[in-house]
Order: structure tokens, then C-alpha cells, then sequence
């Protein structure tokens, strides 16, 4: 048994490959933007003053060094707690850096 490709199954093929490659080329293209661009809004967002305060008090928890269990737990949970500060104002934060470059 031959298999037998007509011109059109030809052409559809070519279609098929063209639209392949030139979506693989254009994200190639865009994906280093993308990533300067998320490193400049991470690099804003570092200075906002809510975060850095943030941040300073999750490097002091961490510095601690607990004596007792109760102690122990008692710093991981607020480690915990700031962790989750911090993710929400960077949640909070990021598009409206993000709208502000873009305009």
C-alpha cells in the first residue's frame, strides 16, 4: 500500500508548518521582553515602602533563634504570617506598577 499525498494535502501541510514556525519565532521574540519587563516591575515593586518593611521584619523573624518549642512555633507562625503579607501586597502592587509603565 502507497500512500499518495495530493498538491492540496501538500499545501495544507505547508500551511499547517508556517503557522508552526512562526508562532515558535514570535514567542521566542517576546519572551526575553517579557522577562526584562517582569524585572523591571519586580525592581518598583521592591522599593515600595510597605514591602521593604515587610521584608525587613521577615529578616529579623529569621535571625531569631528560638530556645523552646513554644517559642519555635510561635516565630514560624509569624514568619508564616508575614510570608503572607508580603505575597498579598506584591499581589496587590504588581498591576499597578504594571498599568503605570505601560502607559
Amino acid at each position: 500500500m502507497r500512500l499518495r499525498f495530493t498538491i492540496r494535502d501538500l499545501l495544507w501541510l505547508t500551511l499547517v508548518v508556517a503557522m508552526a514556525v512562526g508562532w515558535w519565532v514570535d514567542h521566542q521574540r517576546q519572551a526575553p521582553l517579557a522577562a526584562a519587563a517582569n524585572a523591571a516591575i519586580d525592581r518598583i515593586v521592591s522599593q515600595d515602602p510597605q514591602i521593604r518593611y515587610l521584608e525587613r521584619n521577615l529578616s529579623q523573624l529569621c535571625a531569631i533563634t528560638p530556645t523552646n518549642a513554644a517559642q519555635s512555633a510561635e516565630v514560624h507562625a509569624k514568619i508564616n504570617q508575614i510570608e503572607n503579607e508580603l505575597a498579598a501586597a506584591r499581589a496587590e502592587i504588581r498591576p499597578k506598577v504594571a498599568a503605570q509603565l505601560l502607559k
